[in-house]
């Protein structure tokens, strides 16, 4: 009775202090900008059936039990970005400031890892928090950035906890061809006529494939056009970027047959900004898409070509045609923004800037980014099927995938948006005030928006079940105990395994098991509508800057008939309903309200203006014309925590700690840079050259590139005073 009754007052103190948090009635003093997440705790406490024949009470019991165990007793938490923090990440801060951030990464033991990427904004920010970066084989990281897709088997492996900024099959949506293709193939679906809801890509083709066809329209454009650029075809490698190889033509023996290209129709009336062309990088986060849930960012940028625009102009005169920032920066003419004061200076601008001077011009500003953001869902709708059905089978968890894509569009004399192409890994370069602004903050908000949790390397390593150190030595190499990212299985103690059960249940509330029986009830409970539902509230609350274009308020009256009965859409509808935005639709004659509704939209010479939709389609529109007025706001808001600098801050060495998994490639970097030198910090190794720390690549550890046998040593990778010898000998030598 005594022990029932000592475990009825565990479970009670328990209770409140979970309650005090949810009210935040209890301070965290070390970590001051951090936010709890309600709706974590809650999924993490589900429950699954019984496992190995035990029963659920038993398993109460042995949870009550390891309490004193369990690293993670209070709700999860969600670490709380800022621009602010790279304040206090440079060399030249005083040192009492640089914990200020840093400390949280460094009590949790945070590290994220590199693939294919080396975003300075990304790690410097992440550095500022006191993430480690960690080898690309170390399964055990918080973030991974990547700038191409995941093998499948990569993102199975995946824990709850763990963030990745892709999801599979997105390539159907920023490869240029299949990009118009997909959107192509859905204007077939739900209207071919030139006013259907899919018209807001220009005339296209695939060459060489549709090189016939291209014939045949070029010569017709010649035969009714009055100016050479009204005839002219814009060319596009199928996988580029930067504006690298794009060029104008207006004749077939103009285009190479050696690759893939996209040729579609120059669009030769562009609407301009002080005799200038221009163009919008709209920056969007999804954060599911099954079902879909859609965020555009409220800021973005806007890029102009820095000679002004004439019809009569050389086609090869790139400078007047192309508006790609990469193309304009080496023009003489071009104008570097080098202060906020003026959002509006130079040949780049803020979203914000261009949408309050066509205001002034007289333009309807809200509406115009409606239509962007038609255009914006629109698009995904058109790949949401595919990229569904990959994530239905790989991803195993509802926020392990995030992404951002960078929609160019471009705006014609009429007022209408035109989808040019979608960016896989938007440009993250801060070379001016106003890019640090807008891509810091950015940064920033998405990741609150994805929710990185706060848990500690002690209570994940006992939940892959890793042994202390992490790593095997086989053939006289270190070699992680899984390069593919999934843990192997070790001999565990019992104690070990009720600890690993325990955290399981609490922290990921799902088994890593690959049996058949485990992995149904894992595809049963992850696809759970209420998981969503939660989520979908969860980022409402921390979204930033970020406004939710779907799902919201008569996103699936408006947007429904436009999906593809493939199942997916199902999932949609019951989030809408879920959400209590289903009781706020009541629409009369609705199916030709909203046929109206796409149809208004995509004529944008006959309503310019919200006051000339039809009342019924301003009435369904309303909600979201209100909402798009964050839009024209200014960057620069009083009391904002921002970095405003001509580039980023220089990271302080201390700041840029590696793991010890990357020792052999830190011997084979000294033995390639004379002059460089290793010291140990808070248990890890870094390499003090001067430079930021690289990626180290696979092919760092081939035998071509090993380090000389004098400098091949072995060691266990617990054992810092040998760690330190081995530093210690490899600078010697040198």
């Amino acid at each position: 009775e005594i022990e029932e009754n000592s475990r009825g007052e565990t479970k009670e103190r328990r209770r409140n202090e979970q309650e005090k948090f949810k009210r935040g009635g209890i301070s965290l003093p070390r970590l001051d900008r951090m936010a709890i997440d309600d709706t974590a705790s809650d999924s993490s406490r589900a429950s699954l059936p019984p496992q190995d024949g035990s029963s659920s009470g038993e398993e109460n019991e042995e949870m009550d039990d390891g309490v004193e165990m369990m690293e993670s007793a209070r709700p999860l938490q969600l670490l709380d970005f800022t621009p602010d923090s790279l304040n206090f990440v440079g060399k030249k801060v005083q040192s009492r400031a640089r914990d200020k951030y840093i400390q949280i990464g460094r009590q949790f033991d945070l590290s994220f890892k590199m693939v294919r990427s080396e975003s300075r904004l990304i790690k410097t920010i992440l550095y500022s928090y006191g993430f480690t970066q960690v080898s690309a084989r170390n399964p055990n990281f918080n973030i991974l950035w990547t700038s191409a897709h995941l093998k499948s088997h990569c993102l199975r492996s995946l824990k709850s906890w763990q963030r990745v900024n892709h999801f599979p099959r997105t390539g159907e949506l920023t490869r240029k061809d299949r990009l118009y293709e997909n959107i192509a193939r859905s204007k077939a679906i739900f209207g071919a006529s030139p006013g259907g809801p899919f018209s807001f890509i220009p005339e296209f083709y695939v060459t060489p494939r549709d090189m016939d066809r291209l014939t045949r329209a070029m010569e017709d454009r010649r035969s009714r056009s009055t100016s050479t650029l009204d005839s002219s075809f814009i060319v596009k490698p199928v996988s580029g970027s930067r504006g690298n190889g794009i060029f104008l033509a207006n004749k077939p023996s103009d285009i190479p047959l050696c690759s893939p290209l996209l040729v579609s129709r120059y669009i030769s009336a562009p609407l301009t900004v002080n005799d200038h062309k221009f163009d919008l990088r709209v920056y969007v986060a999804v954060t599911s898409f099954y079902p879909l849930i859609a965020y555009v960012y409220t800021e973005g940028l806007t890029r102009l070509a820095s000679s002004k625009y004439n019809r009569n102009a050389k086609e090869d005169d790139e400078f007047v045609h192309l508006t790609n920032y990469s193309v304009n920066k080496n023009s003489k003419n071009f104008v570097r923004n080098e202060t906020l004061e003026a959002e509006d200076y130079g040949h780049k601008w803020t979203l914000g800037a261009l949408l309050r001077h066509l205001e002034e011009r007289g333009v309807d500003g809200r509406l115009l980014m409606l239509r962007i953001e038609d255009l914006v869902t629109k698009s995904l709708l058109a790949v949401q099927s595919t990229v569904s059905a990959a994530c239905r089978t790989t991803v195993m968890h509802p926020s392990v995938c995030f992404e951002l894509f960078g929609f160019d569009v471009l705006i014609d004399e009429n007022l209408k948006p035109w989808l040019l192409e979608v960016n896989l890994s938007p440009s993250l370069t801060c070379d001016a005030p106003l890019d640090s602004l807008v891509k810091t903050k950015l940064i920033c908000d998405l990741f609150n928006l994805t929710g990185v949790q706060l848990i500690s390397k002690k209570t994940i390593n006992a939940i892959n079940g890793l042994v202390k150190g992490g790593a095997e030595r086989e053939d006289g190499e270190w070699k992680d105990s899984s390069s593919s990212g999934v843990s192997s299985a070790t001999s565990l103690s019992s104690g070990a395994q009720r600890s690993k059960r325990i955290l399981t249940r609490r922290v990921d509330s799902k088994l890593s098991s690959s049996s058949p029986s485990s992995i149904a009830a894992l595809k049963k409970k992850t696809k759970s509508v209420r998981v969503y539902v939660k989520k979908a509230e969860g980022e409402l609350e921390r979204r930033g800057d970020f406004t939710r274009i779907f799902p919201r308020r008569n996103s699936m009256m408006i947007y429904g008939p436009l999906m593809e009965d493939v199942g997916s859409e199902r999932w949609d509808a019951r989030l809408y309903e879920q959400l209590g935005y289903g009781s706020e639709d009541t629409v009369e004659d609705e199916d030709d309200t909203v046929s109206r509704l796409h149809n208004e939209l995509i004529d944008t010479k006959r309503y310019p203006s919200f006051s000339s939709l039809s009342p019924s389609v301003a009435s369904l529109l309303r909600p979201s014309y209100e909402a798009a007025g964050e839009y024209a706001e200014k960057l620069t808001k009083e009391g904002m925590g921002v970095y405003v600098s001509n580039s980023l801050p220089s990271v302080r060495s201390s700041a840029r700690a590696r793991t010890r998994s990357c020792v052999e490639w830190y011997e084979s970097r000294l033995n390639e840079q004379p002059g460089a030198h290793a010291e140990i910090t808070d248990g890890k190794v870094q390499v003090l050259d001067g430079k930021e720390n690289a990626l180290p690549s696979l092919l760092s550890s081939s035998p071509s590139r090993l380090p000389p046998s004098s400098l091949a040593f072995h060691l266990p990778l617990n054992d810092d005073v040998a760690l330190e010898a081995t530093i210690e000998k490899m600078t010697s030598v040198q």
